[in-house]
């Protein structure tokens, strides 16, 4: 630490434009960005400079990902209890928006569909566990909410979040360790840490910034 504060406060190097446009040729291949002819960026060289600190992290955050991602459904996914507040058996209009048996319309939190688009498009394999009564209800959910297609493995029955775990590994060959999980609950975040597991409570329903926060929290463990 004490060296690199020296190295800050030294005077700053004075490269060459060949050498300069050297490195960063070498840091925007890192960021898989496609070298074009060097006109295209910008001359001004602390604006290169931050736009590649925005795109590093996020390259380092996801060097190390999750082999294995967990959502719980009750406000995690959708924002409520799918065996109190709504009442299947639910069905798609023809305008595409989902209903329960009362005409109560049912929707998801807004930033779901990235989230779970984002994970796919990453190759990371997803899960969903719920301790619901209503097993029937949330699987027909799911499927009229057009998600059933991103979770390889589902685990929705009462009982606790630790038989969800061992029965997700168990099925997938995956280590607990290597697993991320969102919940909105405490006590589940509890149980299920216990486990190996990276746990990150949700308090608001998912979104794509609990989803970075998730992957910068489990690329350390």
């Amino acid at each position: 630490m004490r060296e690199r504060e020296r190295e800050r406060d030294q005077p700053p190097v004075i490269q060459s434009a060949c050498s300069w446009r050297t490195g960063l040729k070498k840091r925007i291949r890192f960021c898989n960005l496609p070298f074009l002819p060097f006109q295209v960026y910008p001359t001004n060289v602390s604006l290169v400079l931050a736009s590649l600190q925005v795109l590093l992290p996020f390259k380092e955050k996801m060097s190390k990902k999750p082999s294995l991602v967990v959502f719980d459904l009750d406000y995690t996914l959708w924002p409520f209890w799918v065996d109190t507040h709504v009442d299947p058996p639910f069905r798609k209009s023809s305008d595409g928006t989902v209903r329960d048996r009362n005409g109560r319309l049912v929707n998801l939190y807004p930033e779901v569909p990235a989230v779970l688009q984002q994970l796919h498009s990453a190759g990371i394999s997803m899960a969903a566990a719920s301790r619901t009564g209503e097993v029937r209800g949330a699987t027909q959910l799911l499927d009229l909410l057009g998600l059933a297609h991103y979770f390889r493995y589902t685990e929705i029955y009462p009982g606790s979040k630790v038989t969800h775990f061992q029965r997700l590994s168990q099925q997938s060959g995956i280590p607990l360790c290597q697993m991320l999980f969102f919940d909105d609950e405490n006590r589940n975040i509890y149980d299920v840490s216990k486990l190996g597991v990276t746990c990150i409570l949700v308090p608001n329903g998912m979104n794509l910034s609990l989803l970075n926060h998730g992957l910068e929290a489990f690329a350390p463990s």
